[in-house]
């Protein structure tokens, strides 16, 4: 038998284009952004593996984009590269990074020395600043372009690089630098107009949140005002730092305080706003760079956590430019979904009379699928809250709606529009937790499983007009139980469909399938059944199409399809994730992975439909007809001893 290969497509709104750019590091704090003087071009200086090698760029210009420098990538030993720039006596950029001393005592600068995007150690001797590895703050780094040294400031003093790569401490003094400062947002930069390396962090301690500004003239070390600066607007979300400096021509440095407060510049009394140059631009950033283009004559700002994001480490992989036209974004623009917003970034989906919907784990907060807008909220959280209150559910679609069990039996039904309470709290269903949720055509709605004061349960119950009804008879005890315990409690995913062949409800484990024979539950484990049920105890879908008759197991992870037969199970067919939910590198997540508990059958559309959470754009579907009609084709399906099969036109 010839087995189909099937693929994924994206449905909904189409995803925004644009520039194709470079990526982001891996790393949190592991880029650089620096003119680099011999080449006339923006570099970037990125880690975007976790192979410990790196990558640099020029930037060409807005139209032309970015160019990849140099055939070998760059060793960065399993380190974040911090801070750096372009170093004249050395003809190229110097990108530093603190890593462990030879003899393991401490952290200590180390140096590359990148050219045209070939890299080399940059070996040094001489007094190396060194800080205790459990600093909260290594160091900050700066190059004189005068003087032509390296400037390193750390807990125990002022240290300058020269020529001859032999550090020299030059002072003592450093009781400016804060112990402890954010990660997200240090540097230091050369101000040409007042001759000095500025050497900046955003500080965090003792409740003292602030950036502070170092200025380095070779002599002395002076804390820079913040005069001038919207101080309470430089830092987002819970202290986060937010705003990017860079050296430039004709102010010496300027600070980019987000699209709300603009650029400025400072000044012999402070810092002042730059005229003309606060139109909206990008939002404030974490972790982002800044570097002035000078054969651009443009601000040039590197990937950053944008504020309101919710991606977490995920920097935006976009870029900025700031020339005379105003702020230009190169890059493709990263969304969460507004599911990526539910009970701790969780949902259950499910399809119900034509609409694909979902709804929050822990509260009724609910959205519907629009093909043209997305996910469009329907129940906010307020309102969900408000009837439901803040605990785990389950759900479940029926000919009556929508309808969402607690662990207590309370259930709530969904027309369309709204909420409304079906059953109140129920004895019979006690405090159970996690349990398998089926509805029969009918309208009968099962509740099987779950977990009662954390021991397995392997009763069934039967949701009547206003109370649940445990059924009787004693079913088979799951071979999954079993193998769970075994496993040191591993936890199974159950999934159920009704057969319309088998005229039952059919569960699906890992060990063997089960048919609810009136009251209880027979197990039943067909030829061929853990192939098709894939590797793992969870990941595996089952779908059951009335039109032919046919149920379908499906393997999430191995992309395989199978036709769910008593007499033996049969691979019919292959799947291929889209391109964009490939990983890109050896550890990056895999597709199936991403789009992990939200798998969803359509019935209806005879399709399985699937959402990653935080992709705005990542919404999917498998059509299984073609896997329908060749299950269909194999021919007549076997049934259970005493049981008459439903013939399918």
């Amino acid at each position: 038998m010839s087995v189909q290969r099937l693929s994924w497509q994206a449905i909904g709104p189409a995803r925004p284009e644009g520039e194709d750019v470079p990526p982001v590091s891996m790393l949190l704090d592991g880029y650089l952004l620096c003119f680099d003087e011999k080449l006339q071009r923006s570099v970037y200086v990125c880690g975007p593996g976790y192979d410990g090698f790196g990558e640099s760029y020029a930037l060409e210009g807005r139209e032309q984009g970015w160019r990849a420098l140099g055939e070998q990538k760059i060793s960065l030993d399993g380190e974040a590269i911090h801070q750096g720039d372009y170093d004249a006596v050395r003809g190229g950029i110097v990108a530093w990074r603190w890593g462990y001393a030879d003899d393991g005592d401490g952290l200590v600068p180390r140096a590359m020395l990148i050219i045209a995007g070939v890299a080399s150690e940059l070996e040094t001797s001489g007094e190396t600043p060194r800080v205790d590895e459990d600093n909260d703050g290594a160091g900050l780094i700066a190059f004189h372009a005068a003087r032509g040294v390296w400037v390193a400031v750390c807990s125990s003093g002022v240290y300058e690089l020269a020529a001859d790569n032999a550090w020299r401490r030059v002072s003592e003094d450093a009781s400016l630098l804060p112990a402890r400062w954010n990660d997200h947002g240090f540097g230091g930069l050369y101000d040409a107009k007042r001759a000095r390396c500025v050497l900046y962090c955003f500080q965090q301690k003792g409740g003292d949140y602030r950036y502070v500004l170092l200025g380095w003239d070779g002599a002395t070390l002076e804390e820079i005002t913040l005069d001038g600066l919207p101080r309470e607007a430089l830092h987002y979300g819970l202290y986060q730092p937010g705003c990017v400096l860079s050296a430039h021509p004709e102010h010496g440095v300027v600070l980019y305080a987000g699209d709300e407060h603009g650029l400025f510049a400072l000044g012999d009394d402070g810092w002042h706003a730059l005229q003309g140059h606060n139109e909206r631009g990008p939002p404030r950033m974490g972790n982002a760079h800044m570097c002035f283009d000078a054969r651009l004559e443009a601000l040039v700002i590197g990937p950053g956590f944008h504020e309101g994001d919710s991606g977490g480490a995920d920097q935006q992989r976009l870029f900025y430019l700031q020339q005379a036209s105003g702020w230009q974004r190169m890059g493709v623009v990263s969304a969460d979904s507004p599911l990526a917003k539910a009970s701790y970034g969780k949902v259950h989906l499910s399809c119900w009379r034509g609409g694909w919907y979902a709804v929050a784990t822990h509260c009724l907060q609910t959205w519907r699928f629009d093909e043209a807008r997305g996910w469009v909220e329907l129940v906010d959280k307020a309102r969900g809250e408000a009837l439901w209150g803040w605990a785990p559910m389950q759900l479940v679609a029926s000919a009556e709606g929508l309808l969402a069990v607690a662990e207590s039996g309370a259930v709530f039904a969904f027309d369309g529009d709204d909420w409304t309470q079906r059953c109140a709290a129920s004895a019979v269903f006690k405090q159970r937790e996690e349990a398998m949720l089926a509805c029969e055509p009918g309208g009968r709605v099962l509740a099987w499983g779950g977990k009662l004061r954390g021991r397995k349960s392997n009763n069934t119950l039967l949701l009547e007009a206003s109370d649940w009804r445990q059924l009787k008879g004693k079913s088979d005890k799951p071979k999954d139980f079993a193998a769970a315990s075994g496993r040191g409690g591993t936890t199974i995913d159950f999934t159920c469909t009704f057969d319309t062949t088998l005229g039952c409800l059919v569960r699906f484990g890992y060990e063997e399938a089960a048919l609810l024979d009136g009251e209880t539950w027979r197990g039943k484990t067909p030829k061929g059944y853990k192939r098709a049920i894939g590797p793992r105890f969870f990941q595996h879908v089952a779908a059951h199409d009335a039109e032919s008759g046919e149920t379908l197991l499906i393997d999430l992870e191995g992309g395989r399809i199978s036709r769910f037969d008593l007499q033996g199970c049969v691979e019919l067919a292959r799947f291929d994730y889209p391109a964009a939910l490939q990983p890109a590198k050896q550890h990056d997540t895999p597709a199936w992975a991403r789009l992990r508990d939200s798998f969803c059958v359509d019935k209806a559309g005879r399709a399985l439909k699937a959402q990653v959470l935080d992709d705005a754009w990542g919404s999917y579907r498998l059509d299984l007809a073609p896997a329908f009609e060749a299950a269909r084709a194999v021919g007549p399906r076997g049934v259970a001893r005493g049981r008459k099969a439903k013939e399918h036109e």
